[in-house]
């Protein structure tokens, strides 16, 4: 009997050439067939709500980020959006998505999937929005308690108005100056609480940012085409090995 040795790699490739060749072909025809095929279209609509990440990591009482994507993940907060958007709760907590980017998190990217293109848009911008809403909610004592501190010093700001007003000038010198001193400072007090409040209600801020987009699998054709030829050439490779091995095992004779 004589002996038999195993074909190397480069060998089984040279002589069975036609097999990965074929399922190469055969893999590519098949995903051209379907990438050009006509399936439903499917839109993404993205928001994005800006994070101010210094104001957040500033005030303890603000949520953090993944606060808010844990937020948006509820069934409560896909109920609201779907009452404000006129769309089924279902639906809107199938296809609404949420992420963050960049480090410190400055992005809180918001996404909605759906074949309607407006739908898409539609839920995308009303989940963003509702969103930066939910922040003085959650966050809302600090953003409360400056609020009272705010409308506190514009009443007793007034009433000093009042006042001198009522002194007129009868009023003392040193009287005035007093008055005026306390009303610079009541003024210095009430524009850095205002200040303050915008920036903590604006710490997630959504400006209408949202771009709809077609994410179809017939828009990533030559990706698909590209995937699928590799993919078969490399199986062919593995086959035609698999196969020169089997043919060449030796064949034992009948006794």
């Amino acid at each position: 009997m004589s002996e038999h040795t195993h074909p190397t790699f480069l060998e089984a490739v040279r002589r069975e050439w036609w097999i990965p060749v074929a399922i190469t072909v055969l893999a590519g025809g098949i995903a051209l067939a379907l990438s050009s095929a006509s399936p439903a279209a499917l839109y993404e609509g993205r928001a994005i709500v800006i994070i101010d990440a210094p104001t957040v990591a500033k005030f303890p009482d603000l949520p953090k980020p993944d606060d808010m994507i844990r937020e948006l993940a509820s069934n409560a907060f896909s109920s609201e959006v779907a009452s404000r958007a006129v769309v089924p709760s279902d639906t809107v907590a199938a296809g609404l998505k949420s992420s963050t980017r960049a480090d410190p998190q400055s992005q809180l990217i918001i996404t909605f999937r759906s074949t309607d293109k407006a739908l898409a848009s539609r839920v995308a911008t009303t989940a963003a929005g509702y969103a930066a809403e939910r922040v003085s909610v959650i966050g809302g004592k600090e953003i409360w308690d400056l609020q009272r501190r705010v409308t506190e010093t514009q009443r007793a700001m007034k009433e000093v108005l009042r006042i001198q007003s009522e002194a007129g000038r009868n009023a003392s010198s040193s009287f005035e100056l007093l008055a005026a001193g306390t009303e610079w400072e009541m003024r210095m007090r009430l524009y850095e609480d205002t200040l303050a409040l915008r920036t903590l209600r604006n710490a997630y801020y959504y400006n209408g940012n949202l771009t709809t987009s077609d994410v179809s699998p017939v828009h990533r054709r030559g990706a698909t085409i590209a995937g699928a030829l590799i993919f078969g050439f490399v199986l062919g490779l593995v086959i035609a090995v698999f196969r020169e091995a089997i043919l060449s095992r030796p064949m034992k004779d009948a006794s």
